[in-house]
């Protein structure tokens, strides 16, 4: 409780204490340190992994960051704002011990620090109106840290309300801090907030001009042009990115987004031949391990389920989980969908029970698997059953509604289609191409094509699509086989 208390009044200082930001015209002569963020650690080595670090994280490059905060923290190991980012958002979220240790460490190290750590916590758990408070307070405090005002930034991207008043201060702190790059990142999200698509291209194009060696910038404006229906040019922007040889993590990747672009659109060879160079890039273990499952999920588009299986237990061996720093993925959810959809039970079931939930929330992703997987193999019981069960552990607030996604998915395999539409008319995220292509498959059993060729249509409008889920591989090309 002594570290927390120590957040709380180092909040409330930060509050009290806070220093007005100056007038725009004033600040590129103030070439004091005052306003910025002055880390505790002596260790010039560890500063560098540092600042390396929060530029990488607010470009993509999620992994890459996590890893150079963790040597800062090597390099000084009472560097505790250092601890605290080295654990992302996924590990400090499942490791809340050490990450409140952390923060409590950082805060008596620095009102400055403090904070930020303090932010982190808000991060991890989700809470988007602490995140706010916390960091408008470390915005007074360090008015001429610019890394401090991108998270401000981003976090307005997800309210319209916000947007606006927050696009406006972008311009104003790029004007400012014009050497700092990452301030322009959500500038092209901001716009977009507002309702303006094509400035909002124009913002995405320019970044690319302004980080020409940030592989992020042209897998965003390549995924911007992919969902306006520009492929060629999408294309074209992807591999610009491909080519810089770095890549960010799993969803700003340009070699991802390219393969799996390709995959969406039927070309399976070529999906292929982007996975199989990107491996032969792959600068860590879990690089390859990512590109292993993304090249296993151009094996599944083909029906070869048998290399398919062989490419992600590779791939397990190298990594137990692919996917952003952010979000890592268990590859042996993805091995036991695998199995599932191959017919081979008795793997899934190994797959799955080498799963060790310790929360709820751990308890209610590995039942709603089962419910799935079950649900692929054909078995309906089975999965109706695994249903039932995500349904009733209500202290996780959405097992209600993908329990009715998960009987709603068996029903349509066991053509039980009147139980299934009102089941997937409960489910959670009924725009998703999964619950579309069942309820088309329904459709059709019941005699009305037009009806199901309209939602077949708009589940290949969708963009929610992972090259490395074999279920969402099987959906993408089932829905390109129905006519």
């Amino acid at each position: 409780m002594k570290s927390i208390r120590a957040i709380f009044i180092c909040f409330a200082l930060a509050a009290v204490f806070s220093l007005r930001v100056k007038a725009q015209s004033s600040q590129p002569q103030d070439t004091s340190s005052a306003g910025k963020l002055t880390l505790s650690t002596n260790s010039p080595a560890a500063k560098e992994q540092f600042w390396r670090g929060m530029e990488e994280w607010q470009t993509g490059a999620y992994t890459s960051a996590m890893r150079r905060f963790r040597r800062a923290y090597d390099l000084d190991n009472t560097f505790a704002l250092a601890h605290v980012f080295s654990m992302g958002e996924y590990y400090a979220r499942e490791h809340a011990a050490e990450r409140d240790r952390a923060i409590g460490d950082a805060a008596r190290q620095s009102t400055q620090e403090g904070l930020l750590a303090l932010f982190w916590r808000e991060k991890s758990v989700g809470n988007v109106e602490g995140m706010r408070a916390i960091l408008r307070a470390a915005m007074q405090v360090l008015p001429k840290e610019p890394s401090v005002a991108v998270e401000y930034l981003w976090l307005a991207t997800g309210d319209s309300k916000t947007a606006k008043p927050a696009l406006d201060s972008a311009i104003a702190l790029r004007a400012r801090f014009p050497n700092y790059t990452p301030l322009a990142f959500p500038i092209r999200f901001l716009v977009l907030a507002g309702g303006d698509t094509a400035a909002a291209l124009r913002a995405s194009e320019e970044y690319t001009r302004i980080a020409p060696r940030t592989p992020a910038a042209f897998g965003d404006y390549g995924f911007f042009l992919q969902q306006l229906g520009r492929y060629d040019e999408a294309e074209a922007q992807y591999r610009k990115g491909r080519a810089l040889g770095t890549h960010p993590d799993y969803g700003w990747d340009p070699a991802s987004a390219l393969a799996e672009m390709l995959v969406m659109r039927g070309r399976y060879t070529d999906a292929r031949a982007v996975a199989t160079e990107a491996l032969t890039r792959a600068t860590d273990a879990g690089d390859s391990a990512l590109y292993l499952a993304e090249l296993a999920g151009t094996y599944f588009a083909t029906n070869d389920n048998r290399r398919a299986v062989q490419l992600l237990e590779q791939a397990r061996q190298k990594s137990p989980t692919i996917g952003s720093g952010q979000n890592p993925q268990p590859l042996d959810y993805i091995l036991a969908e695998a199995n599932a959809i191959s017919g081979d039970l008795n793997a899934m079931r190994s797959y799955l029970g080498r799963r060790r939930p310790v929360t709820p929330q751990d308890s209610a992703i590995l039942v709603a698997n089962y419910a799935f997987d079950y649900a692929y193999a054909g078995q309906v019981d089975s999965a109706i059953a695994y249903s039932d069960r995500m349904a009733k552990i209500t202290t996780v607030p959405w097992t209600g509604p993908w329990a009715h996604r998960g009987r709603g998915v068996a029903l349509s395999v066991a053509k039980q289609c009147s139980r299934a539409q009102s089941e997937l008319a409960q489910a959670a995220d009924t725009a998703s191409p999964q619950v579309r292509l069942a309820r088309a498959d329904c459709e059709l059993l019941m005699g009305n094509r037009a009806a199901a060729l309209a939602l077949r249509d708009r589940a290949k409008e969708s963009f929610d699509f992972q090259l490395f889920g074999p279920a969402s591989v099987r959906e993408r090309v089932r829905l390109a086989q129905m006519k």
